[in-house]
C-alpha cells in the first residue's frame, strides 16, 4: 500500500517529512503532496510483508494513459487479460478450454464481476457452479459440466488469476534509491 492511504490494513506510520538522499533524490510520504510534481522522487510504501520502503515515482506511474482513448484501450487490455486468466484456470481445473478469444469482453468482464460480487457478499458457495457454467458457456457455448463440490475453491482461483493478470511489480528501495529491499504490486 502506498503509505497515506486510507486503507483498512494500513500500519505504516507515514511521515509527511521529505528528505533527500546521497544521489540527490527526494524520499518521505507524498501524503501531503498537492499532486505528482510536489511528490517525492521515492515514495513510502508498506508491502505485502510489512516491510517500509520506497518505489520510484516514475516507475509507480510507468505506463499510465496520456489521454482518454489510450486508457480506453489499455482497460480493455486489462479486461482481455482477466478474462484470459480466468478461462487458464477453467481448462485447468474443469477440464473445458473455452476460447477466450471469441467471448465478448464485456459479457466476459460481467460474468467475472458476478463472480468477485458473489465472494464479496459471501454467496459464491451457494452460486459458484452457476456463475462458472454462465463463464464458461461465454467461451464454449456447447459443452456441458457437471456441477463440482469444488466448483467453489476453483471460482476463487478463477477470480484470483483473473485479478492477478493486472497486477505488475516495481522494486521497493531503502532511501538511498538503490538498495533493493522488496516487490511492491501496482495495478489489478
Amino acid at each position: 500500500m502506498l503509505s497515506g492511504c486510507t486503507t483498512p490494513d494500513s500500519t505504516a506510520t507515514p511521515t509527511s517529512a521529505v528528505s533527500t538522499n546521497a544521489d540527490g533524490l527526494t524520499y518521505g510520504s507524498a501524503m501531503g503532496a498537492s499532486g505528482r510534481d510536489t511528490e517525492p522522487d521515492l515514495i513510502q510504501v508498506e508491502t505485502e510483508d510489512g516491510t517500509v520502503g520506497y518505489v520510484r515515482k516514475d516507475d509507480l506511474y510507468a505506463g499510465e494513459p496520456a489521454n482518454p482513448t489510450e486508457a480506453v484501450a489499455q482497460q480493455e487490455e486489462r479486461d482481455r487479460a482477466a478474462l484470459d486468466a480466468a478461462y487458464a484456470v477453467v481448462a485447468d481445473e474443469l477440464g473445458v478450454t473455452p476460447d477466450a478469444a471469441a467471448v465478448d469482453l464485456a459479457a466476459g468482464t460481467a460474468a467475472l464481476q458476478a463472480l468477485r460480487e458473489a465472494r464479496a457478499t459471501g454467496a459464491l458457495t451457494a452460486h459458484a457452479s452457476t456463475l462458472l457454467d454462465d463463464l464458461v458457456a461465454l467461451g464454449a457455448p456447447t459443452v456441458a459440466r457437471d456441477p463440482g463440490a469444488d466448483d467453489a475453491d476453483v471460482a476463487v482461483r478463477v477470480i484470483d488469476a483473473a485479478d492477478a493478470s493486472g497486477v505488475r511489480l516495481v522494486p521497493v528501495y531503502e532511501s538511498d534509491g538503490r538498495t533493493v529491499i522488496g516487490e511492491f504490486p501496482v495495478g489489478g
